[in-house]
């Protein structure tokens, strides 16, 4: 009885697990039928999403992601896209885009490579800044692209029959994703021979790692192109100099049917408030006698036919200045008679043109009377223990060309260094050509610094008047001692950045920084050079990271610039009117006390002028630093 009766128990356990077991596979089956029926509603939808990941419009994450969505699975199933054959990107496709990349010029090249940076993310064309061309796309995966581009500035001028404007153009573009933008930068073929109709190229480098190279075609103030990357997507973008145009065609395009095929095919027909355009109209002088080598040019635009239109793009010879509410004053500088085409594009992409002549009559007579002595007597400063002063200047070199002047600049800051800023004579560092060699240089800036800085308290002074040179990559900006060699720069010259962290490190309450030199490889008379493979060449060079907010720093030139010397009055153009400017000459409010800003502005108008009067030559200074900070009173 015992045995049968456990045989019963163990019939009905079985019985049991068994039916456990059916009831699941069955609870399984439903929810899989659930599924099926799911899918079988929306077959074209997945088909579609298959199709896309096989074309490689999809990557796999996006495939499984599109898949779950559309049958509203409760959670991503890795394995939902394994059943599609992904087809591989031709390899005449990725020849087709190596060659295109092999044909751009360098500038065009350096956007593939360039840094990405963010930047605020538009949404429609309407919210775009004044441009001179508008542009939207759309790729084959259906992402909206809007954007725009303005002339660079830096690029070649071309000249067109009576046209003239920039070879290339930058600008930047933004995704429908709202998270991802674009770099554009095109280039306009040099062989037109039309002025109505141009071709050229376009790189369009993405956040997202993409970038598409291509060509197009403008025919009067609308034009359209094609790009394609690495993987063979196309990009098909139109532009337009008519805000208004790029807007209505862009939303006829995203109302419709979004297929590349279709946008292409479809007629722009604009409606009457797009057709009722006119050109706006410059009011300046179109003949100016100047008597002075820098002069402004200034007018206004207006739109008489339409005066509705308050939006402007205003360029002089192809470069974009600003204007406000359609005035505009811009400062020009030339040693000789010149012509200056002057340029008002409206929000409809109309523009009008003048020429504007101007005629030099410089007065030498005048000017040299203007040169005035040094005479820093006029400061009454009370001397400041906590300020201290490293002073270099170096004319003879060992090594290399002599920089005019730089020994005399710096005796003489000497002086200001003590009579405009209270620095006493034991707070004060002064090295001058042979003792200012790459050692003694290095133990003023960080040994003798470091053993009379109070953190906190000393405030530092820094004057260098000298040669200063970038590296062959433009990355390092390096000033010269006296036994620097400029082809060894790294283990014979004082880097720069290097200089300030080093400073930074010793917790200096301000530090205030001067620097008459150059890193272009010029010397300070006119056709010199430092080394022979610097003749000739102006590769960019990178913009140095900011200085610590404690810092002020005003430099003679820009990075690519020279820095001259000052014949007549036996300085550096830059040095003698920085010691000018402290002596008053920068006191715009005549209340005895010179700031930053007034500094700055004295050094930016008059250096300039110099530069070009003595040696034909651009020299902007550049200055960081708090703009109501007082340098000095006298």
């Amino acid at each position: 009885m015992k045995i049968i009766f456990k045989n019963i128990i163990k019939l009905s356990s079985i019985a049991f697990i068994s039916l456990l077991v059916a009831v699941f596979a069955y609870t399984e089956i439903s929810n899989a039928s659930k599924y099926i029926t799911k899918k079988s509603k929306t077959s074209e939808e997945t088909e579609q999403i298959d199709k896309m990941y096989a074309e490689g419009l999809l990557s796999k994450s996006e495939c499984i992601k599109a898949k779950t969505k559309v049958l509203k699975l409760p959670k991503e199933v890795k394995t939902i896209c394994d059943n599609v054959v992904v087809k591989k990107v031709k390899k005449k496709i990725k020849k087709e885009h190596k060659k295109k990349k092999k044909d751009l010029s360098k500038e065009a090249t350096s956007y593939i490579t360039k840094k990405k940076t963010k930047t605020k993310h538009y949404q429609t064309i309407a919210e775009i800044p004044n441009s001179e061309f508008y542009f939207y796309a759309v790729d084959e995966k259906n992402l909206f692209y809007i954007g725009f581009v303005n002339q660079d500035k830096d690029s070649k001028m071309l000249t067109v029959g009576t046209r003239k404007f920039r070879k290339g153009n930058k600008g930047r573009a933004y995704i429908s994703d709202g998270k991802t933008n674009c770099s554009v930068y095109s280039e306009v073929d040099e062989n037109a021979k039309s002025e109505r109709i141009y071709t050229g190229t376009a790189i369009i480098n993405c956040t997202d790692k993409r970038y598409f190279i291509g060509n197009w075609v403008q025919r009067g103030e609308v034009g359209k192109g094609i790009a394609i990357d690495e993987d063979g997507t196309a990009l098909e973008f139109n532009f337009s100099m008519d805000r208004k145009i790029a807007m209505v065609s862009f939303d006829k395009i995203k109302k419709g049917d979004t297929k590349i095929a279709t946008i292409v095919e479809e007629p722009f027909k604009p409606d009457k408030d797009v057709k009722k355009r006119f050109k706006p109209k410059i009011i300046t002088k179109l003949e100016i006698e100047s008597k002075k080598t820098c002069f402004i040019i200034k007018g206004s635009i207006t739109n008489e036919d339409y005066p509705s239109s308050k939006e402007f793009f205003m360029e002089i010879d192809g470069e974009a200045i600003d204007n406000k509410k359609g005035n505009f004053s811009e400062e020009r500088c030339s040693l000789r008679d010149k012509e200056y085409f002057v340029r008002a594009t409206n929000e409809y992409g109309k523009y009008g043109e003048v020429v504007v002549k101007v005629k030099v009559k410089r007065d030498t007579k005048s000017e040299i009377v203007k040169i005035e002595s040094l005479n820093p007597s006029k400061f009454k400063i009370k001397k400041n223990p906590n300020r201290l002063a490293v002073i270099i200047g170096i004319e003879k070199y060992e090594q290399t060309a002599k920089a005019s002047f730089a020994k005399k600049d710096a005796e003489w800051f000497k002086e200001y260094a003590q009579k405009a800023f209270g620095v006493t004579e034991n707070n004060t560092k002064m090295l001058l050509d042979e003792k200012a060699t790459l050692t003694n240089s290095n133990l003023a800036l960080s040994l003798w610094l470091r053993q009379r800085i109070i953190p906190n308290r000393s405030e530092l002074i820094i004057f260098f008047s000298g040669h200063g040179l970038a590296n062959k990559e433009g990355t390092e900006l390096y000033m010269m001692a006296q036994n620097s060699h400029p082809d060894a720069l790294e283990d014979t010259a004082i880097l720069r950045t290097k200089i300030v962290e080093k400073i930074k490190s010793y917790k200096p309450k301000s530090v205030i920084m001067f620097f008459d030199t150059c890193y272009s490889g010029d010397t300070r008379e006119k056709d010199g050079y430092l080394v022979a493979s610097t003749k000739g060449l102006r590769a960019p060079i990178k913009a140095e990271s900011e200085f610590p907010e404690n810092f002020t720093v005003f430099t003679s030139s820009k990075n690519d610039q020279s820095s001259s010397g000052f014949p007549k009055a036996k300085h550096g153009i830059f040095s003698y009117l920085l010691m000018k400017g402290l002596e008053g000459k920068a006191d715009t409010n005549k209340d005895r006390k010179i700031t930053n800003e007034e500094l700055f502005a004295y050094l930016e108008s008059n250096v300039k002028e110099k530069a070009i009067s003595i040696w034909g030559r651009e020299q902007d200074p550049s200055f960081f630093g708090k703009k109501t900070k007082v340098l000095s009173t006298y």
